[in-house]
């Protein structure tokens, strides 16, 4: 392992992996029957959670709406969002985003969002601008 500006380390493919797996928690359920408000006979489940407080990274790219057509009765419309947006439609794209991501706290994503999975906060919103902004 090699610390890397004292904010993360690097590690091998190899050795990600197995450092993933074993800090998933395993948990057990059992699916409750709505009508009786009880346990149903044989719905004992186990699944894998990553641990609360685990800080993640990830990248948000925006591009240019401007390179995608849109269909429309025949005729290949460039995509743009309000009045004189060419050239800077992705700005629109990035407000709007970037106005959603804080709701992921509230709203959560992936499975099992009733109990509490899948809710994060957005710890830094904002960053370099790279690709074809």
């Amino acid at each position: 392992m090699q610390c890397h500006n004292e904010q993360g380390y690097l590690v091998s493919d190899k050795l990600f992996s197995r450092i993933v797996n074993d800090n998933l928690e395993v948990r057990t359920s059992v699916a409750i029957d709505p009508a009786t408000g009880a346990a149903e006979e044989g719905a004992l489940y186990t699944y894998e959670a990553i641990p609360r407080a685990t800080v993640m990274w990830f990248d948000v790219v925006y591009n240019r709406p401007e390179y995608f057509r849109v269909r429309q009765n025949g005729i290949d419309q460039i995509i743009q969002h309000g009045k004189n947006t060419e050239g800077e439609g992705w700005k629109w794209i990035q407000e709007n985003v970037e106005k959603g991501l804080p709701l992921m706290e509230h709203m959560g994503v992936g499975a099992m969002n009733t109990r509490g999975m899948g809710r994060f906060r957005i710890l830094n919103i904002g960053g370099t601008v790279h690709g074809n902004t």
